[in-house]
């Protein structure tokens, strides 16, 4: 069922005033009280669609992670692979942006979700591999995912200093390599 415009501007007034949050403190410092003063709703309509703050925060996410599940199912080439993963770590440099803050404060992993999605999506479409359901496959994208969700994090959080195409480069790498020698008996 669709939400009415009213319902729909509410939460993203929401929305928009806990991200401006955000980048004054922590989502656990950040009351409901504080939230609907800068969002100028009441606390009544708030409890009408959240109970805290963090729901909030978990609605963005679902968003962000969906957006990008979406861009990631767009990708053919390695080109747009590329593209892709440049595009990631800009945003990821952006400490006052969405998906910088969501890298770092992720508590779901959903970032490694969609990253192990994008090692999936590329396998299907442009990697020399007959069987994507392998074991190898699976150890190897989970590998990806995992590793590059934290080489990201460390990278948004300072701890490795290299430009934005430098990261994407990395990563490309990383997912393209042949680790199939690790398997040999």
């Amino acid at each position: 069922m669709k939400e009415n415009q009213r319902v729909t501007i509410t939460k993203r007034m929401l929305k928009e005033s806990l991200l401006a949050l955000l980048k004054e403190k922590d989502l656990d410092s950040i009351t409901v009280s504080e939230l609907c003063s800068r969002a100028q709703i009441n606390r009544t309509t708030f409890y009408r669609y959240y109970k805290l703050p963090a729901d909030v925060f978990s609605e963005i996410e679902k968003g962000l992670v969906e957006d990008m599940q979406a861009a990631i199912d767009g990708i053919k080439t390695e080109a747009d692979a590329k593209n892709y993963l440049l595009k990631l770590c800009r945003d990821c440099q952006d400490k006052s942006g969405i998906v910088g803050y969501f890298l770092r404060y992720d508590f779901g992993n959903n970032h490694a979700s969609v990253l192990g999605n994008l090692y999936k999506n590329s396998e299907r479409n442009f990697f020399d591999r007959t069987d994507s359901e392998d074991e190898y496959s699976k150890i190897v994208g989970t590998y990806f995912a995992g590793g590059s969700y934290f080489i990201l994090r460390m990278w948004a959080e300072g701890e490795i200093e290299r430009t934005p195409e430098e990261m994407a480069s990395l990563l490309f790498k990383l997912m393209t390599s042949d680790y199939s020698s690790m398997f040999r008996k």
